[in-house]
């Protein structure tokens, strides 16, 4: 009257629907993993071309502007990135002179 059932009360019709659904997601997964290539140095040099050049000495400005609260420090000559922001303790700074 009210269907086979298994030990957890689904019936077995919805049961097999979820092991469908399970191999279908996993043999997507598998071919996902197939078609994924690893570059290397090379490869990426020849999509994105060369890095930039690393400046060690950073980037110094007059004036940042803090991302989050919008506190502006300022200072008389440059200085590199004032972070953590004394207002919010914020740590992401965006250069204005």
């Amino acid at each position: 009257m009210f269907g086979d059932t298994d030990t957890r009360g689904r019936t077995r019709q919805r049961h097999e629907r979820l092991r469908s659904c399970d191999r279908r997601i996993e043999s997507h997964i598998l071919g996902m993993h197939q078609r994924v290539k690893v570059m290397t140095d090379t490869d990426v040099i020849q999509v994105l071309g060369q890095p930039d050049e690393i400046v060690s000495t950073g980037m110094t400005a007059k004036e940042w502007t803090c991302a989050t609260c919008l506190k502006i420090i300022h200072s008389e000559k440059p200085i590199p990135m004032p972070a953590p922001c004394p207002r919010c303790g914020g740590i992401v700074f965006e250069k204005v002179r």
